[in-house]
């Protein structure tokens, strides 16, 4: 079994249990704490609303929770990986912060309440197009409101044409991983 710490926050060195084998890529520690200093530096995560899309364990969406953001959605469609999620979630006492769906980004539910998220995790198999497929579609489906901040993690050598609603506004490069925060400007 895989396991995975909370890097800072409220629930700082608390484990979280992640899915083991080839169908998930949790970021690695060290990603996860240079992706939130950045956060936390420049952007307001403090009563925040948070998308963690293709989750895994939810390690990003529950490492915003720990730094104060208000809630959480998770989408997966590997079973596997929702149930690690929610086992993460009730471990942390944080169901009532909370949302999870087997979703896949790409065709995604519409937002609870019709609340949009100021910021969206989306860490995707690298070698696909869900980055840019799952952006228009969290951009039409609600999820997204002018200024939301999209962090996608890929491959230091991937390149996207991000649609003309998203501007890159900063690109960070850590070893073998790259991630691109891209703003939505509708």
């Amino acid at each position: 079994m895989l396991m995975l710490r909370i890097i800072g926050g409220k629930y700082k060195g608390r484990l979280l249990e992640a899915p083991t084998g080839k169908s998930t890529r949790p970021t690695t520690n060290r990603v996860r704490e240079a992706l939130f200093s950045i956060i936390d530096s420049k952007y307001k995560l403090v009563g925040a609303r948070v998308l963690d899309a293709c989750a895994g364990s939810g390690a990003l969406g529950l490492e915003a929770i720990s730094r104060g953001a208000d809630h959480s959605t998770f989408f997966d469609i590997n079973k596997n990986a929702l149930e690690i999620i929610k086992k993460n979630i009730i471990n942390l006492n944080e169901e009532l912060s909370t949302d999870i769906y087997q979703a896949d980004i790409t065709n995604p539910p519409k937002p609870k309440n019709g609340v949009p998220c100021s910021f969206v995790f989306l860490d995707a198999p690298y070698q696909s197009k869900i980055p840019i497929e799952g952006l228009n579609a969290i951009s039409k489906s609600g999820w997204l409101h002018q200024s939301s901040i999209v962090i996608i993690e890929t491959k230091k050598d991937t390149n996207f044409p991000w649609p003309n609603i998203f501007r890159e506004i900063e690109l960070r490069i850590y070893s073998s991983t790259k991630l691109h925060f891209i703003e939505y400007i509708g």
